[in-house]
């Protein structure tokens, strides 16, 4: 059995890697550094395989399946190229496209999941900055996502026992409860920070604050949402490179204060 030191030293240390894209000259893809990260908490007896086989939430990697599926069959029937083109001849300007691409986000993900937003719009946004319409197949499904995601859980669950869980039970209050939500929502990302805290709250307010922090949360590091992180790796596959400080220091300040705006309101009303 790993100690609780080397187990949380693994796991934050494979989140961290998360954040960058190349070490020195060496490459990284999040989806093998999350399953190298898994493989080596089980090397480690910090869990065992039983216990990670089980720790990976199958029905959240069948959702993503079933999106990504959906996906797949639009770019074959030449659903983005029409869409690219439309963005294209009536959003003429950098500004409207950006304008545009906000509004049908939070519309869509306001009656619908934000993953599956994420999928949908993603190689829209790509072809109409690209200018390039067009009906070629995006490719099969990405299984280097469902990898990411697996991973993550496995050393998630590799946390189970450590001063990890300890603490998190020990947070007392609802603002100490959404401050955790935040910090571990930027840590190990929102879907699994869900899964951990899920076991530390039994009333409806805790319930609500968990779901709003760790939803707002997600925008202020690259590896808080499981949205952004699709965004990022889906944006990454067709030659779009994103800056990680842009986006830490625009989502990160709008993060913190929809956060604070939430809070305030659930305690209060």
């Amino acid at each position: 059995m790993a100690s609780s030191p080397l187990t949380i030293g693994i796991v934050v240390g494979t989140f961290g890697l998360l954040f960058v894209r190349r070490l020195g000259r060496i490459p990284l893809d999040r989806s093998v550094t999350a399953a190298f990260g898994a493989v080596v908490v089980v090397a480690v007896g910090a869990i065992s395989p039983d216990d990670a086989l089980a720790s990976v939430h199958a029905d959240t990697l069948l959702l993503l399946f079933g999106m990504m599926l959906h996906v797949e069959a639009l770019a074959m029937s030449g659903f983005y190229g029409w869409v690219g083109t439309v963005l294209v001849t009536r959003l003429r300007t950098s500004r409207q496209l950006v304008l545009g691409t906000l509004l049908a986000a939070a519309g869509l993900s306001a009656i619908a999941l934000n993953d599956a937003t994420v999928l949908l719009l993603t190689p829209i946004l790509v072809r109409a900055v690209d200018r390039v319409p067009g009906t070629e197949l995006i490719g099969w499904i990405d299984w280097g996502i469902l990898v990411l995601f697996a991973g993550m859980f496995v050393l998630v669950g590799s946390l189970s026992g450590t001063v990890v869980e300890t603490a998190l039970a020990r947070l007392d209050g609802p603002l100490a409860f959404a401050a955790g939500t935040f910090v571990l929502s930027n840590v190990v990302s929102n879907v699994p920070a869900v899964i951990l805290l899920s076991e530390t709250t039994s009333d409806p307010t805790g319930w609500l604050l968990l779901a709003a922090v760790s939803t707002l949360a997600g925008n202020a590091t690259p590896i808080g949402s499981a949205a952004t992180l699709i965004v990022l790796e889906t944006a990454a596959q067709r030659g779009v490179s994103l800056s990680i400080g842009r986006l830490v220091a625009v989502g990160a300040p709008i993060a913190l204060a929809t956060c604070v705006i939430a809070v305030g309101w659930l305690v209060v009303f």
